[in-house]
């Protein structure tokens, strides 16, 4: 059986009080290689909580837009940012 790499974006906008438990969660899994939170013009410490959620692991990257595109494009923009064989939202 072929391993596959497993990436997942999240897009978030003013998430600050939840993003930190879908971060959590995605990074729980052995099989995610990387995480791209999309903060989408945020305005409420949306990336930096996801940023402190993480711990370090250095899995996550996270990319602030300075304005809201909409979740359809922010998640492209995040997936654009994926190395992996597989992207999971």
């Amino acid at each position: 059986m072929t391993t596959r790499s497993v990436g997942v974006v999240i897009a978030a906008r003013n998430a600050g009080a939840t993003i930190g438990a879908a971060v959590g969660s995605a990074l729980r899994c052995a099989q995610v290689s990387e995480l791209v939170v999309v903060s989408d013009g945020s305005a409420d410490g949306t990336a930096a909580a996801a940023a402190g959620a993480a711990s370090g692991d250095d899995r996550l990257r996270v990319l602030s837009l300075a304005s809201n595109v909409g979740p359809a494009e922010a998640r492209n923009r995040g997936m654009a940012m994926l190395t992996t064989d597989l992207v999971a939202v």
